[in-house]
């Protein structure tokens, strides 16, 4: 089976990740034949059918370790692309009962569950035009940080409020005189 019976429109339109990385200083350095052929994959990927800006290679972590994943930047964003949320899912239906929304629960899902474009309930006569296992959401706990910001959002917002409401007896006051 070649490339071409294997890539198909749909694959086309999702990001192809190229992770170039080898395991020390002196492999990057020794190793010169692997390294070309690890970067050459973009070139198969263009050949493939993937536009030069669907392709992304991800070189950062040359010369460290597989044995963590602790400060491999390059790792780090392949993971964020390979589990990013697609923010949009194609359907097939009829131009005159297009659907104004789709909807999606997270009831009852915990952190590391994810919701894919086959979970979707689609309207009647509407149909999936995606891979139904395309991950569309996908739960992630709070952080102690995020919480940490939320907390100052909301005290940012409760002290703007008290700003407000400090210079509305004053407007009133001016108002009145």
């Amino acid at each position: 089976m070649s490339i071409a019976d294997t890539i198909q429109p749909i694959h086309l339109r999702r990001l192809a990740v190229v992770y170039v990385r080898q395991s020390s200083p002196h492999q990057a350095l020794k190793n010169q034949e692997s390294l070309k052929l690890q970067y050459n994959l973009q070139d198969r990927a263009l050949a493939a059918g993937w536009e030069p800006d669907q392709v992304r290679v991800i070189d950062a972590d040359l010369g460290q370790t597989g044995r963590s994943t602790q400060g491999r930047r390059g790792f780090q964003e392949m993971v964020t692309l390979v589990n990013q949320e697609h923010q949009t899912i194609s359907i097939i239906a009829d131009a005159t009962a297009l659907p104004d929304h789709l909807e999606v629960s997270i009831e009852g899902l915990g952190a590391g569950d994810r919701v894919t474009a086959g979970q979707v309930k689609l309207p009647e006569g509407v149909e999936l035009e995606d891979e139904p296992d395309m991950i569309v959401a996908m739960v992630h706990a709070a952080t102690l940080a995020d919480l940490g910001e939320a907390e100052e959002g909301e005290e940012a917002e409760e002290g703007a409020e008290a700003e407000e409401g400090a210079e509305a007896p004053a407007a009133a006051e001016a108002d009145a005189a």
